[in-house]
């Protein structure tokens, strides 16, 4: 181990003093750096000064002589670069060695990669390439992580919550990529202050605006218009930023076709966002920050023969944050918002219908204290979050009656944890990181507890408001161990204990787009999971490309699903999580990628192969079966070519059904159909494939104009978004025609949109 008496400690910041984390940091010693999420780095080094050599992508680089024992706080300038010059790069390969296992940090930049999907990036687009991540189908409300389920990924826009963040059914998320400056995006090898999901961590951070002048943009596509201003409020020390993006399919279908017809009747759909942010300098060392953020979708479908359905889902949430530089060596973040999602759903077949609403609203607070200490990096974290939750209000409509199923009695509960994370440079090939966070949960009254005997209530135990209903501790210890060979591989290893205490009800029975958030109760137990990672880093610098194998294991615990016959709380329960059954799970995988970042042809290449499994007593006779988001095969094929002005992009998606139940038979009994079952999720929709591609183009006599070509789903493969029953005919007559069908949404797509930046 070596022993250094002297340091340099480098701050680097952007065009608007926001910080740039994975900047890079070379010197004439030999020594690389890479900054953090506050945009430092320290090199320690046994000599009297150093020339610094700064760069990230998308700005120029930079060049300074430092006496050591200093502070150097550089503001890099944005690059002039033409196109057939960039290196398309989401983070440095030598970056990628040093850092946690499956974990992934990206900017906007970067999601350029991709083919733009009716002229739009999206950052959520561009995780779902990544190795073991999958969606599977059209239409999917989110993203599987390592068999995870849709709930067990925490989605934050600087630490804000979001419930669902699609538009367009999946189409494409609610972030817009005018207000995301950059991103972090975690599978394992998670910081002990980060937490409360199983599966992975999505941390979107906002641009800051421009404090100097007034920039924006304004964009037009087929299905969309996108507004986006910064304005300075105080020259040098505050600016707001303004984003408003909405779809105008519902309009145009609307005016040009009849009332009633099968276009209108089947395009009825709409989306908006909007982002407002205000940040101000106090002084050199304080940033304060006000973000607000608004958006939701609308969808009404209506087959000509017997379905139809509706699906409505809205959120808003308004954040304040506080980043403070405390002394050389300690940085405080401190942060408060509240936000609030609702959904609803409605579908109907032949006679029978149902109606689910439900709704979320939350309040978070948190503080987050870095500081360095010699070979140690110290991250202290504390947060709390009260949720008030209405799990559902249901109606049913089987023709002949009207069921009132009303669980809509307010939830009041509240989670909070206690974080210290430790990453420790023990020399140039070494690195540990262990961490320890404490979290728990109370669930608060008002709330009555109905007690069953042979489904009658016998008993009725009440819990005022304030007063405790049930409490829930997790220990949950964190360890990672990065081993850097030499200069263009590393070995990386990661254990991660983790506590959820919110849960997805899934619609198991069916495959329909939407389920119910619900919280811990006394039934209810909190999911937790271990995880173990492995990895294998490895860069080739002759061949320009980099690639990575990881194999994961994972346990669940304490996993939910509706019980036999149940659906979305069809049943006359007088409490909402009598209708749930618990069980376990596993997960496991093999991870490899293959990346070429440089130069003017780009691409990547990331396959996953695994098995997602879970269990229940009362479900398949207690045996193992598929989870519906179980992925055996999962493949990405990205490619882009820069060619002077013009931007070429590809995407492949390769991926395995998604797996459900369905019955194999139905019988007539008298004037009764009877349904017979397979196994639990023993079968499987058709397999998912797709093919986009983008042109772009930005001339070079007029470099803020942007005029973007694409195609969606290029040879037209209709992939399932969910399958149902067709029946006609008439039981009385004993002519029943059941057939099974497919419903598609999104055929061949070409677009064609266009951008000006000023």
């Amino acid at each position: 181990m070596r022993s250094y008496s002297q340091e340099i400690k480098v701050h680097v910041y952007g065009v608007n003093n926001e910080p740039l984390a994975g900047a890079t940091i070379a010197t004439d010693h030999g020594l690389f750096a890479f900054t953090n999420v506050k945009g430092e780095a320290i090199l320690k080094c046994q000599c009297d000064s150093l020339i610094v050599n700064v760069s990230f992508i998308g700005y120029q680089d930079y060049q300074q002589k430092v006496s050591m024992n200093s502070d150097l706080r550089i503001v890099l300038a944005l690059s002039n670069l033409e196109m057939d010059e960039v290196e398309v790069n989401a983070q440095s390969d030598k970056e990628r060695l040093q850092e946690s296992s499956s974990t992934v940090s990206f900017s906007m930049e970067s999601v350029s990669q991709l083919p733009y999907l009716l002229g739009e990036r999206d950052p959520i687009k561009f995780i779902q390439t990544k190795t073991g991540v999958s969606t599977g189908t059209d239409g999917n409300n989110g993203y599987y992580v390592r068999g995870g389920g849709i709930d067990q990924n925490a989605i934050e826009l600087d630490h804000m919550e979001f419930y669902n963040t699609n538009h367009l059914l999946g189409f494409f998320s609610m972030f817009s990529a005018e207000v995301i400056d950059r991103a972090d995006f975690m599978k394992a090898g998670y910081p002990a202050h980060i937490g409360g999901r199983l599966s992975s961590a999505l941390q979107l951070h906002s641009q800051s605006p421009n404090i100097n002048e007034v920039n924006g943009s304004v964009s037009l596509g087929l299905l969309a218009a996108n507004l986006n201003l910064q304005v300075p409020v105080v020259q040098e020390k505050s600016g707001l930023m303004i984003s408003y993006r909405r779809s105008y399919l519902d309009l145009i279908t609307q005016n040009l076709f009849s009332e009633g017809s099968e276009v209108q009747k089947s395009t009825n759909y709409r989306f908006s966002d909007a982002t407002v942010k205000y940040e101000h300098r106090i002084g050199q060392n304080h940033t304060l920050s006000l973000i607000g953020f608004t958006g939701g979708d609308f969808n009404n479908y209506q087959s000509s023969r017997t379905f139809s359905n509706q699906i409505e889902w809205n959120t808003w949430n308004v954040g304040l944050t506080l980043k403070s530089i405390l002394n050389p060596t300690t940085d405080l973040e401190f942060y408060v918002n509240t936000g609030h999602f609702k959904q609803n759903f409605q579908a109907s077949i032949s006679s029978f219908g149902i109606d689910l609403n439900s709704d979320i609203q939350n309040l978070k607070s948190g503080l987050l204290l870095y500081h360095s200490h010699g070979a140690h990096e110290w991250v202290y974290g504390l947060s709390w979050i009260n949720r008030r939750f209405k799990p559902s209000q249901v109606d049913i409509n089987t023709g002949a009656d009207v069921f009132a199923l009303d669980n809509s009695d307010y939830i009041y509960t509240s989670e909070w944890s206690a974080s210290v994370d430790d990453n420790w440079q023990l020399n140039d090939q070494w690195r540990v990181g262990a961490g320890l966070r404490l979290s728990g949960f109370v669930h608060w009254g008002p709330f009555d507890r109905y007690l069953l005997q042979e489904s009658e209530v016998v008993d009725t135990l009440s819990d005022r408001s304030g007063e405790v209903v049930k409490t829930y501790l997790g220990l949950e210890p964190r360890f990672r161990v990065n081993y850097l060979m030499n200069s263009s591989t590393s070995w990386k290893l990661s254990y991660d204990r983790t506590y959820q205490y919110i849960h997805l009800s899934p619609l198991s029975s069916v495959s329909l787009p939407t389920d119910l958030w619900v919280p811990s109760t006394s039934i209810v137990k909190p999911q937790n999971a271990h995880q173990l990672t492995i990895g294998f880093y490895k860069i080739l610098d002759q061949w320009e490309i980099n690639y990575s194998a990881e194999i994961f294991g994972k346990l669940l615990n304490n996993q939910m699903e509706w019980r036999n016959g149940t659906i979305a709380g069809y049943s006359d329960s007088p409490n909402f999580d009598y209708d749930f059954i618990f069980g376990k799970g596993h997960s496991y995988g093999l991870e490899l990628s293959v990346v070429k970042k440089t130069g003017l042809v780009g691409g990547e290449l990331n396959y996953t192969l695994s098995r997602t499994k879970r269990r229940f007593d009362a479900v398949n006779q207690g045996d193992f079966f598929p989870a519906k988001y179980d992925r055996i095969h999962d493949l990405t094929l990205v490619g882009s070519l820069y060619k002077g002005p013009w931007t070429f992009s590809g995407l492949f998606k390769l991926a395995s059904g998604t797996a459900l139940t369905l019955p194999t038979a139905k019988y007539l009994i008298g004037e009764r159909v009877i349904s017979d079952y397979s196994t639990r999720n023993g079968l499987r929709m058709p397999t998912y494939h797709r093919l986009d591609v983008s042109a772009v183009l930005k001339p070079k006599k007029h470099p803020n104009v942007e005029w973007a070509f694409s195609i969606y789903n290029v040879y037209n493969h209709g992939n399932p978004y969910f399958i149902y029953f067709d029946v006609q005919g008439n039981v009385d007559d004993y002519s029943l025609d059941v057939n099974l069908e497919q419903v598609s949404l999104f055929p061949i797509l070409p677009s064609v949109s266009y951008q000006l930046d000023f």
